[in-house]
């Protein structure tokens, strides 16, 4: 019989999740395979939950479960991604933990599943590396970048980075070498990607790879859809079988994504989580987490509850509040009703969205210039008003390089605008800022098009090196936006309208109560900007444009509504992402200024004659 040590690392909250791992392990190994456990835990670790834990692991017979207090290890590491906590750390004592008669050891990540006996990732032979794991592929998608990022954590190459998420350790040659200090020394230095970062560094160039189907990584949608980009990346990566491999059958799943399958069902390869989740005891604690997130983040979900209808040719069944009336079907009335009833649902998801603090920040936008070359009326930005202001190249470096911190370099999109955000002498060098700190988001440029007709060549060919998003507003001027999409095209730049190519701009009045009588909370939970059009002002996160511009305004005409700390949150100041999404989920005391029941929209577009009529 073949002894597989395995090391697991959780806290309270990951408790539930690695037992589920734990039986997924068990439940798909062969009879003469045996597995020692440890699991690697904090000092406050529930012991109903080490009860629970082993309850799961009764029915088999085959492993041995070992606790392991980790006491305060790695506790005065800096987290650098919000949701990671310092058992992630853990596994970075893997050889002084174990016992010396292994040689080598499985780690797992909670946020995992098995589907196969993992003896088949044990028996890879480690040759003379430190470390097998699968290659991390955002990391070597783009050469620009992965340089980038070999700068920041001081490796030569990015072509062995892997994730560190599913690995094999070499615990005899740590041993020998006596890295485990080391390893615990670079634990400290806070990279961005926390402790792989750490792995890839300190193991550099004893690195072996293994296929794709040992660490299926759920965070790249494209393998359930291979009409995207990114599955002809992975397929470049990997090799088009082995990744077609890996999807028909995933042996190892690593739900390496910031939405969990134990939050929705709907996510990549949910299905075979929960299929190991209901054989837990802790399944009734994971439903009941599950609803409460679902709760938060599909307010429309107890909508449904409450307004739901069955229809056949000749009646439709309306249930309201758990009555039921069945009524003849009369086309004009009923879809007036449903129609009424799908507005009310998504007004209801729209506002349980505002209040509930996100699970991350997937966008935000830059401020790069105050003024504009357009000045449109009524705009929310106030530009027509504002004196001329360029955000500075240091400034915008710092922030940045602070939100990459912040994020760990995770964002789904960042946008660049204004103003007219191409007025900025340094945009080409900000463009490159941008691209550094994050290689795997989405950059949008954000332009009303005047200054984008007369750009060269170099403009055009570092926008597609740096894979930059180019969004055209369309307004009703003397623009050739059809040459300008033409000359993108031509370049490789990827381009698209705001709206779409048949929209053309027009005016909304988006009012101040400059006498501030309007109530906050209602105002915030109605709002359309409110935790939405978040943006960043020199190093402040505001929830919405109207608070971060109105200075503008009161400046001009010589207005006093009170902008003050209170309406904003300092990156440099906070201390993980949880606080800044936290805030923005909150009426700030600004809400109190905007008369958000007074907006109009819909008006012919027209250039600003500033006006006070315009933001009262």
């Amino acid at each position: 019989m073949v002894t597989i040590p395995v090391i697991l690392a959780a806290d309270n909250n990951y408790a539930p999740y690695m037992s589920v791992l734990m039986i997924s392990i068990l439940k798909n190994a062969k009879s003469n395979q045996y597995f020692d456990f440890y699991l690697l835990v904090p000092n406050d670790f529930k012991e109903e939950y080490k009860t629970k834990i082993e309850k799961d692991c009764t029915f088999y017979s085959n492993k041995q479960i070992n606790f392991v207090n980790m006491q305060n290890a790695f506790s005065q590491t800096k987290k650098m991604v919000s949701h990671i906590t310092e058992q992630t750390y853990y596994r970075l004592r893997a050889a002084e933990i174990l016992p010396d008669k292994y040689d080598k050891c499985v780690y797992l990540d909670t946020d995992t599943i098995v589907n196969c006996d993992l003896s088949q990732l044990y028996i890879i032979d480690l040759d003379d590396n430190y470390v097998a794991g699968v290659k991390a592929p955002a990391y070597h998608f783009s050469q620009a970048a992965g340089k980038s990022y070999c700068e920041k954590i001081g490796i030569p190459s990015i072509d062995q980075y892997i994730n560190a998420g599913v690995i094999v350790l070499n615990l005899q040659k740590i041993r020998e070498n006596n890295l485990t200090p080391v390893l615990c020394e670079e634990a400290l230095k806070n990279y961005p990607t926390v402790d792989q970062d750490v792995i890839n560094k300190v193991f550099y160039n004893n690195i072996k790879h293994l296929p794709f189907k040992y660490n299926v990584m759920t965070k790249y949608k494209s393998i359930l859809d291979n009409t995207l980009p990114e599955y002809e990346k992975l397929c470049g990566l990997f090799g088009k079988d082995i990744v077609t491999e890996a999807i028909l059958k995933p042996l190892i799943i690593h739900y390496a994504d910031k939405i969990k399958p134990w939050q929705d069902k709907q996510c990549v390869f949910a299905n075979y989580w929960w299929k190991y989740a209901k054989k837990s005891c802790f399944y009734n604690l994971i439903l009941k987490k599950y609803f409460i997130y679902s709760t938060k983040r599909y307010g429309s979900i107890m909508l449904k509850n409450l307004y739901n209808y069955e229809k056949d040719d000749k009646h439709r069944t309306y249930k309201i509040l758990g009555v039921k009336i069945k009524l003849k079907r009369k086309k004009s009335k009923f879809d007036r009703i449903e129609k009424l009833i799908q507005n009310k649902e998504a007004i209801f998801d729209a506002k349980i969205k505002r209040i509930t603090p996100r699970p991350y920040l997937d966008s935000i936008g830059f401020h790069l210039v105050d003024h504009c070359n357009l000045n449109c009326k009524c705009c929310d930005v106030c530009s027509p008003i504002a004196e001329e202001r360029f955000v500075t190249l240091e400034s915008f470096s710092n922030d940045i390089k602070r939100l990459a911190e912040l994020t760990n370099g995770n964002l789904k999109q960042i946008s660049l605008s204004g103003g007219e955000a191409l007025m900025n002498p340094n945009i080409l060098e900000m463009f490159e800022v941008a691209r550094k700190y994050f290689p795997d988001s989405t950059i949008r440029l954000q332009s009303n098009g005047i200054l984008l007709q007369d750009k060269d060549e170099k403009f055009w060919n570092l926008l597609q090196k740096l894979d930059i998003l180019v969004t055209c507003t369309k307004y009703p001027i003397k623009v050739d936006y059809d040459k300008i999409k033409n000359t993108a095209l031509k370049y490789g730049v990827n381009f698209t309208f705001f709206n779409n190519a048949d929209v053309i701009k027009t005016s909304y009045h988006i009012p101040f109560d400059v006498k501030g009588l309007q109530d906050p909370r209602e105002n915030f939970i109605n709002c359309f900007h409110a935790n939405q059009c978040i943006g960043i002002h020199d190093g402040k996160i505001y929830t919405c444009s109207p608070a971060a511009n109105a200075h503008h305004f009161n400046k001009y005409f010589k207005e006093n509504m009170i902008i003050d700390d209170r309406n904003y949150i300092d990156i440099y100041k906070v201390k993980s992402m949880a606080e800044i999404l936290a805030f923005l989920a909150k009426p700030i005391p600004f809400c109190k200024y905007c008369n958000v029941k007074g907006r109009t929209f819909g008006h012919e577009w027209g250039v600003s004659k500033k006006e006070i009529e315009e933001w009262i």
